[in-house]
């Protein structure tokens, strides 16, 4: 019955005012738990013993573990019930709730009505497993009741039903399938099989005729290629899949209104696809979809929006960075990192650690290295089991990099060596990490010839922006106008 001793403050301190006031006023009867709400509605940071210290000695421990259980299960009921909160698969549920207790009293007519709302409910916003539950508790009914007419026919009627629902639950399911297989394929660090892999899913998809798709299988097949093409840095065909994402929500009102977070994420993903694209300005479409982003958290605060609303100030941190805008990137990145900073509680480390990257490159950009190693350094401590691979990874060579422009040579050299068996023992070597290595290490060797290795190093940087899976790193560092600053400043020496 215990439950973990901060989840109903995380729970309280994600509600809105207007949620709270509701439930209050709902819950005249339960005083104690009330208080109990506004007790930790107040604290700034979870603490049980200054929570009982409210209660002025009337209630033991064991007995705020039980209040505090009771008044999780009765916050999640109420905005699982709360009309705002539902959404049209959780109505399909209630609806079935009802029937079946309208059922075991007898009332068959009454329950096939409810019934009958969820199937359209279904229906109209394609919910395809919870169809073949309303199905099925159909097929109960007419079991059990002598009131339907036409019990047979209704009966192959709802087996012709069930089997077609079936026949697009396979298609959703093998859609599913090559998702997962792609976004695994994308976490490996081997080129060559990441290439190979990524190149072969892709390859199936194509040969796929969606023509017979339901919308909701038409999406995540776009969504799948749309990944696919994007784990290939192929931009122009991510933003095709994407857009058609976008019609097919547009196209069908329920489906849209229903999946409303989803639908951000694909215009957000075309903005990234922009990003990839080196398009000139897309800051127009940025302003659009942060506009929606609020709106929509107006109605309904959730992390999901607040992460949103992040990653658009970041993809406009970037849009300043790579265009060589560092102060206004910093500006950007900041302005994210306080509304980060205002809900606290609803912030990832992975979010974090983005912000810490676009403030590295931001830093690094305006030649304040000092700062930028503080936020490199954010990043790893952080850790693997937090942070995206890519990003960890990449991080670990910004960090020598920024040693470097420190002029912190001796301890380059042992961070040169660690990084080498790092990446060794993990075979995670991609070639830009491996060329820069060795290009630190030929920079801080007196005997070495470092005009050579900055050319030889040049001469690589060409040929990886040819390696579809290579050159999107070049997103995280702009490794051209590095090296020519480290050209420029050996030449004046």
């Amino acid at each position: 019955m215990k439950i973990a001793s901060s989840d109903l403050f995380d729970l309280i301190k994600r509600l809105r005012n207007k949620d709270i006031d509701k439930f209050v006023r709902h819950e005249t009867e339960a005083l104690q738990q009330v208080k109990l709400l506004d007790v930790l509605r107040n604290q700034k940071e979870y603490s049980e013993s200054e929570a009982l210290k409210q209660f002025d000695g009337k209630l033991q421990p064991s007995q705020l573990s039980t209040l505090k259980y009771e008044l999780y299960n009765k916050l999640i009921d109420f905005l699982r019930f709360n009309d705002q909160h539902k959404n049209d698969s959780q109505r399909v549920f209630s609806y079935l709730g009802r029937a079946k207790v309208l059922k075991d009293r007898g009332l068959h007519v009454q329950a096939k009505k409810q019934l009958d709302k969820a199937s359209k409910l279904c229906e109209k916003a394609n919910l395809i497993s919870e169809d073949l539950l309303v199905i099925d508790a159909k097929r109960e009914l007419s079991i059990v009741t002598s009131d339907l007419d036409g019990k047979s026919e209704l009966v192959d009627v709802l087996s012709k039903k069930a089997l077609d629902n079936l026949a697009e639950l396979q298609d959703w399911m093998k859609m599913l399938e090559l998702y997962d297989l792609l976004f695994m394929a994308g976490k490996s660090r081997f080129i060559d099989m990441k290439n190979k892999e990524i190149k072969g899913y892709v390859k199936t998809l194509q040969n796929i005729d969606p023509s017979s798709f339901g919308v909701r299988t038409s999406i995540l097949f776009n969504q799948t290629l749309a990944m696919g093409f994007m784990k290939m840095n192929e931009p122009q065909k991510v933003k095709t899949h994407l857009t058609e994402v976008c019609r097919l929500y547009e196209s069908n009102k329920i489906v849209f209104e229903n999946n409303i977070d989803d639908y951000i994420k694909v215009r957000i993903n075309i903005l990234s696809a922009e990003v990839l694209n080196k398009s000139t300005d897309y800051r127009l479409e940025l302003s659009e979809v942060l506009k929606l982003v609020k709106k929509s958290y107006k109605k309904n605060p959730s992390y999901n929006l607040l992460h949103k609303e992040i990653r658009l100030y970041v993809l406009l941190s970037m849009y300043y960075v790579i265009n060589g805008a560092y102060k206004e990137g910093l500006e950007t990145v900041l302005l994210a990192e306080k509304i980060a900073e205002k809900n606290d509680l609803f912030i990832l480390a992975l979010d974090r650690a983005i912000l810490n990257f676009m403030k590295f490159r931001s830093y690094f950009g305006l030649a304040d290295y000092s700062s930028a190693l503080i936020y490199v350094n954010k990043i790893l401590d952080a850790g693997n089991k937090v942070v995206r691979p890519d990003i960890i990874n990449f991080a670990r060579v910004a960090f020598l990099i920024v040693q470097y422009e420190l002029g912190n040579y001796e301890e380059l050299n042992h961070y040169l060596n660690s990084a080498r068996r790092y990446y060794s023992k993990r075979n995670e070597f991609v070639k830009v990490e491996s060329l820069t290595i060795k290009l630190l290490r030929s920079l801080i060797n007196d005997k070495s010839d470092h005009l050579k290795s900055i050319s030889t190093f040049q001469s690589n940087l060409k040929e990886m922006k040819n390696t579809n899976l290579e050159s999107v790193l070049f997103l995280y560092f702009d490794f051209d106008k590095w090296i020519g600053q480290v050209l420029a400043s050996r030449k004046n020496r």
